[in-house]
C-alpha cells in the first residue's frame, strides 16, 4: 500500500497497548504515523508548544489521566483549529471522524481499532 499520507499525532493519556493498535490500524490504512505519547497536563502543555501536530487523540480513561475538558482547553488555547478526538474503548463501534473547523471544515477518517 502506498504511504503517501502522513499524520503527526499527539496521543494524550492513551494506554500503550491501545496506542500500538491505533498506530497499526492507521498504518494498515496507508498512513505513515508519527505518534508521540504524553501523560498528564504538564507533558501535554510542553508537547503542544512544539507545534507541528496534525491531530490530538485523547484516551484518558485511567487513573491519573488529564481530565478531558482540561486537555481540550489546553489544545484550544494553543491551536483552536487542531483536531481533538476523544476516544474511549467503550465507543469503539466504527470509524471515527476527527473534525476541525471554523469556516472551512475538514475531517480525518480514522479506521476501527479492534
Amino acid at each position: 500500500m502506498s504511504r503517501h499520507r502522513s499524520i503527526s499525532a499527539l496521543l494524550v493519556d492513551v494506554p500503550a497497548g491501545h496506542a500500538a493498535l491505533l498506530q497499526r490500524a492507521l498504518g494498515d490504512a496507508g498512513w505513515t504515523v508519527r505518534a508521540v505519547p504524553v501523560h498528564g497536563p504538564e507533558a501535554l502543555s510542553a508537547a503542544l508548544q512544539r507545534r507541528g501536530w496534525d491531530a490530538v487523540l485523547y484516551g484518558g480513561e485511567e487513573a491519573g489521566a488529564t481530565p478531558a475538558r482540561k486537555a481540550l482547553e489546553l489544545v484550544r488555547l494553543t491551536d483552536p483549529h487542531l483536531p481533538f478526538a476523544r476516544h474511549e474503548r467503550t465507543r469503539n463501534a466504527g470509524h471515527h471522524v476527527l473534525r476541525s473547523g471554523g469556516e472551512f471544515d475538514s475531517y480525518l477518517l480514522v479506521p476501527v481499532v479492534d
